[in-house]
């Protein structure tokens, strides 16, 4: 089953983010991720369903990590957003993913106490190379300005750091608590803060929020729905398996992310990225079959 969520989960977050692409260019980064968390109060509400109702009370108990993952998700999903406004999609994935790897597994061997074998390392590099080898090697962006993508590269490093923690920290909670709990409150978290971030850049700068008709903010909802799946399956797959697996298990959303931008938004592929896909598969198969015991 952790391999079914895991795999689930990421199919899903690779759906909306590639869908929610158009609406982040189209609006200032933070008030796109707070209609997209705003949209949540309503679309994530089915995983507080099959929740105890003795759990979904017990949340009072782990309000501090709850919250400061929100603060810190709100701030990730502004870093990330400024990223996608600048990078092509295929490479912000890509990037993000391979960065993401490697924080989980520090931040998640010094607060989890989790550890990986000789064999996972092992698939897990293959799975890295494979990502870096895809990102230098896509090209064909006329639609964005090339002299901004190292700005694009900070920003997405910096908001990798901050979504590996975070991701730990709900891993915590759903191990203590309850993954469906902790996955919804997280997301409604992040929305409170970005909305409380909106408000202090409103002050201090007079930039308001981005303002979206409701047939606008009621597609931004559709699109971001798959979240239901992407949150529900992370956070029940860290109940039952190490972060950084589920995170290396997240670069086969690169090859998903390239096919549907290619289709989407006219990033064509090379053949240098398909000898890059092959590579990832590599990776993912052999961590799955010779990775050994999720423990």
């Amino acid at each position: 089953m952790f391999w079914i969520f895991a795999i689930a989960s990421i199919f899903a977050y690779v759906i909306q983010g590639t869908l929610m692409a158009k609406y982040v260019r189209k609006m200032d980064a933070l008030s796109a991720g707070f209609y997209r968390n705003l949209s949540f109060f309503i679309t994530l509400l089915p995983l507080l369903y099959f929740a105890p109702l003795e759990k979904i009370v017990g949340i009072q108990f782990f309000w501090f990590p709850i919250l400061t993952a929100g603060l810190l998700g709100a701030l990730a999903q502004w870093l990330a957003n400024q990223s996608l406004q600048i990078l092509p999609l295929g490479i912000h994935t890509a990037i993000g993913t391979a960065l993401n790897i490697i924080f989980s597994a520090i931040i998640a061997w010094f607060i989890l106490g989790q550890t990986l074998s000789i064999i996972q390392i092992l698939f897990m590099s293959i799975i890295i190379l494979g990502g870096a080898f895809f990102t230098l090697h896509k090209t064909h962006f006329p639609h964005l300005d090339p002299s901004k993508w190292m700005l694009g590269m900070i920003y997405r490093l910096l908001g990798s750091l901050v979504i590996a923690l975070t991701f730990v920290l709900v891993a915590k909670v759903s191990i203590e608590l309850n993954p469906l709990v902790s996955g919804y409150f997280w997301e409604i978290a992040i929305a409170i803060f970005s909305f409380g971030l909106l408000l202090a850049r409103k002050m201090i700068t007079g930039q308001p929020i981005a303002k979206v008709s409701p047939k606008m903010f009621g597609m931004i909802a559709l699109v971001c729905s798959p979240t239901l799946i992407g949150t529900g399956g992370f956070v029940l797959a860290s109940k039952l398996g190490p972060v950084s697996i589920i995170t290396a298990i997240g670069t086969l959303g690169i090859v998903i992310s390239a096919l549907l931008s290619w289709a989407l938004y006219k990033e064509k592929l090379s053949v240098s990225s398909w000898i890059a896909f092959s590579v990832i598969i590599l990776g993912i198969v052999g961590l799955n079959i010779w990775g050994g015991p999720i423990a």
